[in-house]
């Protein structure tokens, strides 16, 4: 049949490796967290390296259990990847008719998990410089695993529709895509922080961490913007339906703001304008959602009945 994909091994071989590298992660990971137990690979452990180094952006203890989501939505995207192999259509293995997640997006994957790894060891030595941009790193490598998927399945999902393969666009979409976002989202923030930690304690001389705190602010806040504006304009065929990157901020900001509340410091009524930027935009972003979803339902109806009438 033509157009049809059988097999691909150099893509069978990075998911599969792309599964181990995220497991070799994890187990960093819990080492990490308690270094007495890490058979020497960590000194200080991530949390108290985080509690020797405060600032007016670092988010309640509590806020950081979004890490145990993230890393559960990760094992869903590799556990739909590795189930993709199995399960078949009509024109072959899931997997690659039509590749929906390429080699290029199990590539930079791998590459976000070995950046994370590395950060681990930086952050725990105290590296702050190095790892700051270690932290920016692993936020590109998953911007570039959503650029991918986006194209790929804007690309594809009409057909996927008409084909009868609805639910596997709505997998990419809250699965992957979504998994993606709210992983990204997050690593962005703690990025944010990170660099505020460098310049509030590495610099010399050494820059106050209210000053610090508030240039962490500023950028969280020009991304922000520039998200929204994109987010539900020019890219929203691409992103109608993610909608974590806006609970994640939510999450972060109720975070910063319940354990560093002080009504006399410029960077609380900071946090406290962005958790109401990010409570309207996401207000807008389900509006949005539902607004697309009339018009994309409209379309695919119109483009199965325009098949239909070719085939009569």
């Amino acid at each position: 049949m033509s157009g049809v994909k059988q097999s691909n091994p150099g893509l069978i071989i990075l998911i599969i490796l792309s599964t181990l590298v995220f497991a070799g992660l994890q187990v960093l990971n819990y080492l990490a967290a308690d270094p007495a137990n890490s058979y020497g690979l960590f000194e200080h452990g991530i949390s108290n390296v985080s509690a020797m180094y405060p600032l007016d952006v670092t988010p309640a203890g509590a806020t950081f259990a979004i890490w145990g989501v993230i890393y559960a939505w990760q094992a869903l995207i590799l556990i739909y990847s590795l189930t993709s192999l199995c399960r078949r259509t009509t024109e072959g293995p899931v997997y690659s008719n039509p590749t929906l997640l390429p080699p290029a997006f199990f590539i930079a994957y791998m590459a976000n998990n070995v950046s994370n790894i590395t950060w681990l060891f930086l952050w725990d030595r105290l590296y702050l410089v190095a790892s700051s941009i270690f932290l920016f790193l692993i936020a590109f490598t998953l911007y570039v695993c959503m650029i991918i998927s986006y194209v790929v399945l804007n690309k594809n999902k009409d057909a996927l529709v008409c084909k009868g393969r609805r639910m596997e666009v709505w997998l990419i979409i809250f699965i992957v895509q979504n998994g993606l976002a709210i992983y990204a989202t997050w690593t962005s923030i703690a990025s944010l922080i990170n660099l505020g930690t460098a310049i509030a304690y590495a610099t010399d001389p050494p820059v106050g961490r209210e000053i610090a705190s508030s240039i962490a602010l500023g950028i969280l806040t020009a991304e922000f913007v520039a998200f929204v504006a994109t987010d539900l304009s020019v890219l929203n065929k691409y992103t109608r339906y993610v909608f974590t990157p806006y609970v994640v901020l939510i999450v972060a900001c109720v975070g910063i703001i319940f354990k560093n509340w002080d009504p006399t410091n410029p960077n609380s009524i900071f946090t406290v304008v962005i958790l109401g930027l990010s409570l309207i935009s996401f207000i807008g972003k389900i509006v949005r959602m539902a607004v697309g979803g009339s018009h994309f339902k409209h379309r695919i109806e119109s483009t199965l009945q325009h098949n239909y009438e070719a085939l009569k």
